[in-house]
């Protein structure tokens, strides 16, 4: 769209003037940038259009002072902070100065092509470089910013993991995983048992020292695509996609016994409560979630410390199993072992 309006008129400027291949070359910047915008919009995809219309641009800007000398040298600068919105900065600060290094090539090859002298040239190659090397730091800077406000919008400060309005997002791909590509997948719910004793015991430095020490012991338990939430206080959500009821039901019961026999808070055994719950067929973001806490309450109820899934099916009448067994550590006693260790959770391990 930009392209558009600011080339557009000076393609039918041209081609009045009589000038026909600069008017073609300005043609081309207004098609390219056309065909990026809608390729960009139907896929969803900017990094490929935009590296694309980054070459375009550079390239136009090294050609154009051919038929235009000076007065087509000129557009380097906007079309430098065009590049440097585009691309990332390192890149485009190299198509930049490739693009002042064809200027040179230019003069030595045809001297007059496109300054009328020497200081000329080096005038402007300084106010090109400068500007090149000033928006690359300012791009560099941007960058860095905005990927720390990402982590702010999506990362809990205390623990490093994903938050609650990151969670919905993700919610949503694994319902369209499973609606286009048949994927299974399950959804955890797990809850700190008596936490506010542990802060009313030991203070809220001891209570965050816990929560950072259950994410480590959930980043340790979990694959590179699993995905793991702080929803809140002391609830945290694991999302396990290529996950189905045999798998969740392995993971669950190890996550509650290995947090059973290596967190601990003022040197006694710190436990969690466990819902899991399958993703069915006719499930949406809502009815998955309640289904895996209806069975994070059937935990707590069946006396903490224990892992309940909620089988396949549909609204309350899936199945809930206590998947604990016999030789999960009591709340009151230590663990003396971890179990094994967390299994592959593929269909059809």
């Amino acid at each position: 769209m930009i392209t558009a309006i600011f080339i557009g008129p000076f393609a039918v400027f041209r081609l009045l003037q009589g000038n026909l291949p600069a008017a073609v070359l300005d043609a081309i910047l207004v098609a390219a940038g056309a065909s990026a915008a809608v390729h960009a919009w139907r896929t969803g995809r900017t990094r490929g259009p935009g590296i694309t219309m980054s070459v375009v641009l550079t390239a136009a800007a090294a050609l154009v002072p051919v038929f235009l000398g000076l007065d087509g040298a000129v557009w380097i600068f906007p079309i430098a902070l065009f590049v440097f919105y585009l691309v990332v900065p390192w890149i485009a600060l190299v198509m930049v100065l490739a693009v002042l290094l064809s200027y040179v090539l230019f003069e030595v090859w045809s001297p007059g092509m496109v300054f009328t002298g020497a200081s000329q040239m080096v005038s402007f190659l300084s106010a090109g470089a400068a500007t090149a090397i000033f928006s690359y730091f300012f791009a560099r800077q941007a960058g860095q910013q905005r990927d720390q406000l990402v982590r702010w919008a999506t990362k809990d400060t205390l623990t490093g993991l994903f938050n609650r309005r990151n969670l919905d997002e993700e919610l949503r791909i694994a319902l369209a995983g499973r609606d286009r590509h048949d994927i299974p997948h399950a959804l955890i719910i797990l809850d700190l048992d008596n936490f506010k004793e542990v802060n009313d015991r030991w203070g809220h430095a001891e209570g965050d020292r816990v929560l950072v020490e259950l994410a480590n012991l959930i980043r340790s338990s979990t694959r590179a695509g699993d995905r793991a939430f702080r929803y809140g206080g002391d609830e945290f959500v694991i999302l396990l996609p290529s996950t189905d009821c045999d798998g969740v039901q392995g993971f669950a019961a190890n996550l509650v016994r290995t947090v059973s026999g290596v967190l601990r808070a003022g040197g006694y055994p710190v436990t969690v409560s466990v819902g899991a719950a399958v993703l069915s067929e006719h499930d949406t973001a809502e009815t998955w979630n309640r289904s895996a806490d209806r069975a994070l309450y059937a935990a707590k109820q069946g006396g903490r410390n224990r892992a309940v899934v909620a089988g396949p099916g549909a609204g309350m009448d899936r199945e809930l199993i206590d998947v604990s067994g016999p030789d999960v550590p009591s709340p009151d006693r230590p663990a003396s072992a971890l179990g094994p260790s967390v299994p592959d959770r593929l269909v059809g391990s």
